[in-house]
């Protein structure tokens, strides 16, 4: 069930929104299987609505669940973090998978530290990885939404 799609043109126009509130040390990149250790990190960090509004249950991805999002490689998806330079702490994630039935959908998903939310880094996340999927060919991306997650649905 498509609860969120975006088309081409609108990701275009996603492109140029500004980053309010950003602190500039905040640094914004692809994962490598190196990062699967803080990004389980990340996850044993977050309150429980977090992990509630993320995965629509109290469920937390195993290890090797997050092994596989660390290893999209463009092919199948793109997977990138946000990380304070010079610390080992992921504050971000976001990352799409593509549909082999529509290879010009993907999906989409976007996870942000508790600490860090409504600080534009999930907005900053979701432009960059808009780009990448352009790059692709991704023309439309499906997401998962809870209605009470109004963050995210803005």
């Amino acid at each position: 069930m498509n609860l969120f799609g975006i088309n081409s043109s609108l990701m275009r126009q996603l492109l140029p929104i500004t980053e309010f509130g950003l602190s500039p040390d905040i640094e914004i990149r692809p994962t490598t299987a190196v990062d699967v250790d803080l990004i389980w990190q990340l996850h044993q960090q977050l309150s429980s609505d977090s992990i509630y509004n993320r995965y629509h249950s109290p469920r937390v991805p195993s290890q090797s669940e997050m092994a596989d999002m660390s290893e999209l490689d463009g092919k199948n998806g793109r997977c990138l973090i946000a990380s304070i330079p010079g610390q080992a702490e992921i504050v971000g994630m976001a990352y799409y998978i593509t549909q082999s039935a529509n290879p010009d959908t993907a999906e989409i998903a976007l996870l942000v530290a508790d600490a860090f939310q409504g600080q534009g880094i999930g907005r900053r996340l979701m432009k960059q990885l808009v780009e990448q999927a352009l790059e692709q060919g991704i023309r439309f991306f499906d997401a998962m939404v809870l209605p009470s997650t109004r963050p995210m649905i803005h």
